[in-house]
């Protein structure tokens, strides 16, 4: 879980510096996620700005991003 935690703080720091605003929608992929801690992971991005979804697999993020119906 530090890991993940890690890593999306360093994702939203590059966003907020360099692409704040640019993003239409970004998929995080976890195969492993559990609980609420992604859950929390996503409205920390979005309250900064990164409209970020965990999903579990990379077939379910595409189906979200490729679909008309985007909301996050």
């Amino acid at each position: 879980m530090e890991n993940v935690a890690a890593y999306l703080q360093e994702i939203a720091h590059e966003c907020e510096a360099r692409s704040l605003g640019k993003f239409q929608a970004v998929a995080y992929i976890d195969v492993n996620a559990e609980g609420e801690l992604m859950k929390f992971a996503e409205t920390v991005a979005s309250n900064r700005g990164l409209p970020m979804t965990v999903f579990a697999t990379v077939p379910e993020a595409e189906n979200r991003l490729t679909s008309k119906d985007r909301r996050w």
